[in-house]
């Protein structure tokens, strides 16, 4: 259901600043300090391990690295992308409005500053 009303904001909601290419169970948000704009993602993918209700200790929960995910911002003013706190820069491809980029890793969170 998630993703069917997802699909349908994105069709009427052609002026989003950023869209992502990944999983429902990544969240990403955008902000603004000074000049800066720094892309957050979030996965909450998790899987147990275990069985609770057979376990002595609470099961262990795996959150499995997700690869290549695919960002696409609409601020032509963009100049560059690290990946923080890595410090990591990432190629930048130029779009019709804005720039696009790949996200090599998230394992949990991860921050992209998009720097003016």
């Amino acid at each position: 259901m998630r993703r069917i009303v997802g699909n349908l904001l994105n069709a009427y909601d052609t002026q989003k600043p950023f869209t992502v290419e990944a999983p429902a169970h990544v969240e990403a948000n955008l902000m603004e300090r000074g000049d800066d704009r720094f892309l957050h993602l979030i996965q909450y993918q998790s899987v147990q391990v275990g069985e609770k209700s057979t376990a002595f200790y609470a099961p262990i929960e795996t959150i499995t690295p997700m690869h290549d995910i695919g960002v696409t911002v609409r601020d032509s003013s963009i100049k560059q992308a690290v990946l923080q706190p890595e410090g990591l820069e990432l190629p930048l491809r130029r779009t019709d409005d804005g720039v696009a980029f790949t996200v090599p890793k998230l394992h949990i969170h991860a921050i992209v500053q998009l720097k003016r």
